[in-house]
């Protein structure tokens, strides 16, 4: 027999092989150092093609990268950086800048002393000196430490606005760890679930029921399917007697924000999703007519930890309750709503409530529970993108 000695480097790059992922083991072609080196002849560098003839990741054809798809097609993935070291990758800065449009955008940017960035958004109207402040935290360190990273600057997160930095920061590390091993973020977080995400749709508000109606019809026109709408004291207190002294609705204040809700109706459809946001107390069993999928925030966005208010409140009304795009972290925002089944819905904001890892911690744990999750994404195209095909829409349950 030939000589059967071999290294375990050896071996585990024959067992990659077999599986698929013997582009993993790999080794570059060169010195390891940073991106800017020119690919040797016959490959690709970042952002470009798989050799041709290379082996293909399970699901695909060989040098295609492919990968295994979900309720889909095969999934393609880039090919693997091979100028990038990971064991020596570091932080070194964390810098920002603002998108101006409906609210200001906060976005953040990780660099790394391999010219590999992470892109990373604080929630809307939010500060992002809320990330910035963490920069001595984390400079010097690995970015693909994620969760130790997120373990060590947890402390210093907290609900509404204040998760704003924390959760930056989460997405722009997986965005460094996605393009250093060239997957998607949401490969990092599970295995594919859909090709699309189905969105709902705001809108802005109106005390005018004929305005809002055609709001909606704009909207629906648009192609969404599934909408939803304010019915606040802002849009109904301009009636007479629409509000009590204490500024809470009336009979009669309910009785109109139903008649912004017909109006919506009429111009949608009565078969399309339609969910409410509304303060009152009393608007569950007010709107029950409507057959709402859900209604929002009874308590405002930051009364989330009031879950027995909520359990009683749904014991007494048949429309869905939904609440949380202010809560931050499983532990600290949801367990007690999920664990006392004190809503129907929760809504993180993943802007809010922990960035890709912890919404998708909080999304599992409620499937487990039976109960749903639905996302809340109030920002632009960057945050979209982390939501749906570039986060945890991808990987979270059905």
């Amino acid at each position: 027999m030939g000589n059967l000695r071999m290294s375990r480097r050896r071996m585990m790059a024959g067992a990659a092989a077999v599986s698929g992922l013997g582009a993993i083991y790999k080794m570059a072609e060169g010195p390891v150092m940073g991106q800017p080196q020119t690919p040797p002849a016959g490959q690709a560098g970042r952002g470009g093609a798989a050799p041709a003839g290379g082996a293909g990741g399970r699901g695909g054809a060989p040098g295609q990268g492919g990968g295994r798809g979900g309720r889909g097609g095969a999934v393609r993935y880039g090919p693997i950086n091979k100028f990038s070291s990971p064991s020596d990758l570091r932080i070194t800065d964390i810098r920002s800048l603002r998108v101006a449009a409906n609210f200001d955008y906060p976005i953040i940017k990780i660099f790394t002393n391999q010219d590999v960035y992470g892109l990373g958004e604080v929630r809307d109207a939010g500060n992002e000196a809320l990330a910035l402040a963490m920069k001595p935290m984390l400079v010097g360190r690995n970015p693909l430490d994620v969760s130790g990273l997120l373990q060590t600057i947890r402390p210093w997160s907290g609900a509404g606005r204040q998760g704003g930095g924390f959760s930056a920061i989460d997405i722009a590390l997986n965005d460094i760890t996605g393009k250093v091993f060239g997957v998607p973020v949401w490969r990092l977080l599970g295995d594919k679930k859909r090709d699309r995400v189905r969105m709902y749709c705001d809108t802005t508000g109106t005390s005018d029921p004929k305005q809002y109606g055609e709001r909606m019809s704009a909207r629906k026109k648009l192609g969404f399917t599934f909408f939803k709408m304010d019915v606040t004291t802002n849009f109904i207190g301009g009636k007479p007697g629409a509000l009590d002294a204490g500024g809470v609705p009336t009979d009669k204040g309910l009785e109109y924000g139903g008649e912004l809700i017909a109006a919506v109706r009429d111009a949608i459809g009565a078969d399309a999703p339609l969910s409410v946001d509304s303060s009152s107390v009393r608007a569950g069993r007010a709107f029950e007519k409507y057959h709402l999928e859900w209604l929002e925030d009874l308590f405002g966005t930051g009364g989330f930890w009031r879950w027995k208010d909520f359990k009683e409140i749904r014991s007494r009304t048949t429309t869905p309750l939904l609440t949380g795009e202010d809560g931050f972290g499983l532990e600290e925002g949801f367990q007690a709503l999920i664990d006392n089944r004190a809503v129907d819905i929760i809504h993180p904001d993943h802007g809010t409530s922990g960035g890709c890892r912890e919404t998708k911690r909080i999304a599992d744990y409620a499937w487990k529970r039976e109960q749903i999750p639905t996302a809340r994404v109030p920002r632009g195209g960057f945050h979209l993108l982390v939501a749906g095909t570039g986060g945890r829409g991808f990987a979270a349950p059905d």
